[in-house]
């Protein structure tokens, strides 16, 4: 017994060691390209366990021996295929041959052939049906492996001999077969189910490790809780995701801390459910950031079980904000869509790749008044009709035949009522995500409306163009990049030299530059590129006019305006008729002007003898009736004087040629002035004339004088002519700070009131009075005189000096006029001089001068004569210029009065004359002429001469004269005047 017990413990020793062998073979030799080293390998061990059990074979009472070798010789086959099943053999049959020998050797080594045999055809047979080693099968492999070995106990022995050794054997034989294969197979399956737990465990473990890895570098956060929903574990990522470390949420419910306003409750409700139950679940639901930041959230929870079987719950937690937003993005855009598919008066449109509908939005029914379903299915020929064939569709066919996008393709169909309904239809082609064709998408709407405009549009701009083209003068429009839009046929008519330039989209500058070049203007080479720039700015202000010569003789007159658009619109308008009788008018105006200047001149120069001779009458000794009659030749020279002025101004009014002149004069002087010679006519009228002067004494204004007591003077002169009794009085005020008008720095508003008790004027004609050559009533001229032009003048002159002028009035009660004049501020250097000069008219006694008078006229030489040696000066008189300039050089004169038309020399070129002496630079020469024209005066100044008294001048208005123009800072020496052979003293 204890010899069984040995031998057995020997046998699972073998066994063990096998099986450790196997094991360690198959995962040394475990790849693919190993196999057969691997089958080799385990061939051979299991030909040692023959060798082994065959050599120390287990006695049995009978006499037999238990040795195994059966099975391993038949598991070498299914375990390690052909190779390992030879290997296994030759072990076996050299053991055989080594133990047994002779003959009966043989029939062992065919035996293992035929266990090699066996098992390999079996384990084919496993592997093909995927037949599992088990007991059962371990058992069967014994039992048909000693049926196979059968044939080799008649090996070396007859049928007979063969069949009692079968006999005798064959139980011994099979029990060891089966209990061979059994124990053999168990311990190498034993050793492969160890190696494949082992291998198992260590997949496992690479796994967790694997998985651990992925868990913690994985985007996704990872929460491991338990079976409460109580946190155990978190990875990284969940701590980037909430801003929460495992140490801050270990031990806690993620609720309460990542959750808020936002979150959806019903989904908090179904999580805490689901966990209760011990479900998991897939969620999506707004979370917050440790910071406050909200994010969208997709959680995918699953219990699990660990090794112990304890509960768990894993959850897997992805950041999907930007999903959900583009999906909200998404969801908003259709929602968009829709709405505006809704709103839009087209239609949306969608077919297939046979061009036949599959889509139509329900604004077709409102445009068309049929349903969406009469379109669906239909292809664009239906639809369309004849009309699909015709070229106006070919473009259409061909763009969706080569699949091109279409836009804005317009055409016509009948609309409900039979009338023709016009629509436009833009599209696209659209594929699937393998490129594939799959139709055309796009929107139709109704422009029968627009085209209806559209066509009004198209007869209107065909009327515009051709009342343009019906259009006597040149038109042209240009954009606002200055290109040419279009002109008319009389523009081209115009610029016949540069027609084939007028075409649409040519440059301005290019236009005039290459005109100019071929000479459609009247220009020399040198002033071509002067004129260019010329002309380009002028264009440039956009709202101009000027005038141009053409080469023919044509005249024309060029206005160019802006347009809204930023554009030009210019007319070239042919003016030639109109420069022509500009020209004669202007030739007709300046003989007229010559005419007056002539009479003025020829009335001016006896009527300045015959006033001059008259004053100095009155300064003799007169009796009554000879005093009488010298007034009247006064009296009458003045009124004819003053009718010569009136004519003369009026002229001048309408001509536009009266221009003001600027000086510095005291307001006292002025009006004390003009005050005596009315005080003297209204006594002898038997009437009052009062002067109410409320402005401050002294006040030097700066205006001009002369309009102003031009203006004084009519209104008094026509306040005394038409009062028979009563009063009339002149007022004066400085409303300069009472006045809300816009006045220069330091400007002054003087206010002059003429107020008489005459006889009045009617109210209906008030407002004429102011007519030129009109009065206010017929009779007056016939009773009083006068041209009728005193008022109007007083007007023109007011209005010319910016000021206004306002009549009040009733019949037989009296007239007040009222004039209001800005003047400016005098300096102080002015004010000084103009102290100096009325002292010395006050005294009437200022120091003498020597002068020389230049004067053909013997009349009028007397009458200076006798003024100036009356104020106690010293005169010398030359008949010409020549000798004037001669007198002149010997510095004898202090003051130089110069008649303008004289023999030999004119006063203007004698003037020039002595002033190109050094004596002549600084004495004073005023011109004497009988011309009243202001730039017949302006000329004259240029001369040379320092002022113009014009004839007939009286005795006050040459001594001023003399007194504003004389010199001051020169010394004066009163010298005998030296003979002169040429004229009268």
């Amino acid at each position: 017994m204890v010899q069984v017990v040995i031998h057995i413990t020997e046998a699972l020793g073998v066994l063990t060691i096998l099986m450790l062998g196997v094991v360690g073979v198959q995962k040394y030799f475990g790849s693919e390209s190993r196999s057969m080293a691997r089958n080799a390998a385990i061939g051979a061990m299991l030909g040692l366990v023959i060798v082994i059990v065959m050599l120390d074979p287990i006695k049995l009472s009978e006499g037999g021996t238990f040795d195994p070798r059966g099975g391993p010789a038949i598991l070498a086959g299914v375990v390690a295929g052909p190779v390992g099943a030879f290997i296994a053999m030759l072990f076996g049959a050299a053991a055989r041959w080594y133990l047994v020998g002779g003959p009966y050797a043989m029939g062992g080594v065919v035996g293992f052939a035929l266990y090699a045999a066996f098992g390999i055809v079996a384990g084919v047979i496993f592997r093909k049906y995927n037949i599992q080693t088990t007991i059962y099968t371990l058992a069967g492999l014994g039992l048909f492996g000693s049926v196979a070995v059968v044939p080799a106990f008649f090996i070396n022995a007859d049928f007979d001999l063969g069949l009692k050794i079968l006999q005798k054997a064959g139980p011994i034989l099979l029990v060891n077969n089966i209990f061979g294969t059994l124990i053999v197979g168990l311990f190498i399956m034993g050793g492969n189910r160890w190696q494949k737990v082992s291998q198992q465990l260590q997949n496992e473990q690479a796994e967790n490790a694997r998985l651990a890895l992925i868990a913690q570098s994985t985007t996704n956060g990872i929460v491991v809780s338990d079976d409460t929903g109580v946190t155990e574990w978190v990875n990284k990522s969940f701590e980037r995701m909430t801003g929460f470390s495992l140490d801050e949420v270990k031990g806690q419910r993620l609720g309460r801390l990542l959750q808020g306003a936002d979150s959806d409750p019903q989904v908090i409700k179904e999580m805490s459910d689901k966990i209760r139950q011990k479900e998991g679940f897939d969620v999506t639901l707004v979370n917050y950031h440790k910071n406050g930041q909200a994010y969208w959230i997709h959680i995918e929870c699953h219990p699990f079980h660990e090794a112990d079987g304890t509960l768990k719950f894993m959850a897997v937690q992805t950041d999907v904000s930007s999903q959900v937003k583009a999906q909200q993005a998404l969801r908003e855009s259709e929602r968009r869509f829709r709405d505006f598919a809704e709103a839009s008066s087209d239609w949306l449109w969608e077919m297939d790749a046979d061009s036949r509908i599959t889509f139509i939005s329900e604004q077709i029914e409102v445009a068309t008044g049929k349903p969406v379903s009469s379109f669906i299915g239909k292809t664009r020929e239906e639809l369309t009709g004849d009309d699909y064939h015709t070229d106006k569709w070919a473009e259409m066919r061909d763009a969706i035949k080569s699949r091109q996008p279409f836009k804005d393709f317009q055409y016509a169909r009948s609309g409900q009522n039979g009338s023709l309904q016009y629509i436009s239809t833009s599209g696209v082609p659209y594929y699937d995500e393998n490129g594939l064709f799959c139709g055309y998408r796009g929107t139709g709407s109704d422009i029968t409306a627009q085209q209806s405009i559209y066509d009004r549009a198209v007869q209107a701009e065909e009327q515009l163009r051709t009342a343009i083209e019906s259009l006597e003068d040149g038109f042209v429009l240009y954009d606002a990049d200055d290109r040419l839009i279009l002109c008319n046929e009389k523009f081209r008519q115009i610029y016949a030299l540069c027609e084939d330039l007028l075409i649409p989209g040519q440059r301005f500058s290019d236009i005039i530059r290459i005109s100019a070049a071929r000479g459609q203007n009247i220009l020399k080479a040198d002033e071509i590129e002067e004129w260019i720039a010329r002309r380009i700015m002028d264009h440039s202000v956009k709202n101009a006019e000027h005038e141009r010569e053409m080469p023919n003789g044509q005249w024309l007159k060029i206005s160019e305006s802006a347009t809204p658009q930023g554009g030009i619109v210019g007319f070239h308008i042919d003016i030639t008729q109109l420069k022509l009788a500009k020209q004669n008018a202007e030739a007709a105006s300046h003989a007229k002007s010559n005419f007056l200047s002539t009479m003025s001149h020829e009335i001016r120069t006896p009527l300045n003898g015959v006033l001059g001779i008259a004053q100095l009458l009155a300064d003799t000794h007169l009796d009554e009736d000879q005093r009488k009659k010298v007034n009247i030749i006064l009296s009458s020279g003045q009124t004819l004087l003053a009718i010569i002025n009136d004519v003369l101004d009026m002229s001048k009014i309408e001509a536009g040629g009266i221009e003001l002149e600027n000086h510095a004069f005291s307001l006292d002087s002025l009006v004390s002035g003009i005050a005596s010679p009315f005080q003297t006519l209204a006594e002898n009228k038997g009437l009052k004339l009062e002067v109410n002067n409320q402005i401050a004494s002294g006040l030097v204004i700066e205006g001009d004088s002369v309009r102003l007591r031009q203006i004084i003077w009519n209104l008094l002169s026509n306040a005394i002519k038409f009062t028979n009794t009563g009063t009339i009085t002149l007022t004066l005020e400085d409303l300069t700070d009472q006045s809300d008008n816009d006045l220069p720095p330091d400007g002054q508003l003087i206010h002059f009131s003429v107020k008489d008790s005459g006889l009045g004027i009617a109210p209906d004609r008030i407002d004429a009075i102011f007519d030129a050559f009109a009065q206010e009533d017929n009779s007056i001229t016939r009773k009083y005189g006068g041209t009728g032009l005193g008022l109007t003048i007083v007007k023109q002159l007011t209005e010319l000096m910016g000021g206004r002028i306002a009549v009040s009035s009733e019949l037989n009660v009296g007239t007040v006029f009222d004039v209001y004049i800005p003047f400016g501020s005098a300096s102080s250097a002015e004010v000084a001089n103009i102290s100096l000069r009325d002292d010395d008219s006050a005294n009437h006694n200022p120091e003498p001068l020597n002068v020389l008078i230049a004067e053909d006229n013997e009349v009028n030489a007397i009458i200076a004569k006798a003024f100036l040696e009356k104020f106690g000066h010293q005169v010398k008189h030359v008949v010409n210029g020549k000798l004037a300039v001669e007198a002149a050089k010997d510095g004898w004169a202090d003051f130089i009065l110069m008649d303008i038309h004289m023999p030999e020399m004119d006063g203007v070129d004698a003037t020039k004359a002595i002033r190109e002496t050094e004596f002549g630079k600084t004495v004073p020469i005023v011109g004497l002429t009988a011309e009243a024209f202001a730039e017949r005066h302006a000329l004259f100044m240029e001369a040379g001469m320092n002022g113009v008294l014009t004839k007939p001048f009286t005795e006050q208005q040459l001594f001023e004269t003399l007194a504003i123009h004389r010199k001051e800072d020169r010394r004066r020496v009163v010298r005998e005047p030296e003979p002169v052979p040429s004229g009268p003293a």
